[in-house]
């Protein structure tokens, strides 16, 4: 049995005590206070299972390609039927690019 499987049989455990003890009297702090301790537990085990699910995932997705975003796809498609590319024909300048921007002056030193 994995660490990871036995720390959660114990933590849902302890967690269901400590709930039955904290439901018969709800006004005590102490037992209150040890059924938060243990729901922490059960989260961080919730935690590692979620860790371990990612590591999972990660290695499985190194092996596949990435997929082209849909918007890529439908973009070059667009372009290779002979349509018109539409972010120069729909820009407020009637189509036409923007002029290059100037280069501005280097500042001139303070004089002391």
């Amino acid at each position: 049995m994995s660490d990871v499987l036995e720390r959660l049989k114990e933590a849902a455990g302890s967690c269901q005590k400590q709930y039955e003890a904290w439901e018969k009297n709800a006004s005590d702090n102490k037992s209150r206070e040890e059924l938060q301790e243990s729901l922490h537990e059960l989260r961080k085990v919730a935690a590692r299972i979620e860790i371990e699910i990612a590591i999972h995932e990660r290695g499985e997705q190194a092996n596949r390609p990435i997929p082209i975003p849909a918007h890529r796809a439908n973009r070059k498609a667009h372009k290779d039927s002979g349509g018109s590319n539409n972010i120069l024909e729909n820009n407020d300048n009637g189509g036409q690019q923007d002029a290059p921007r100037k280069r501005r002056a280097p500042r001139k030193k303070d004089s002391e």
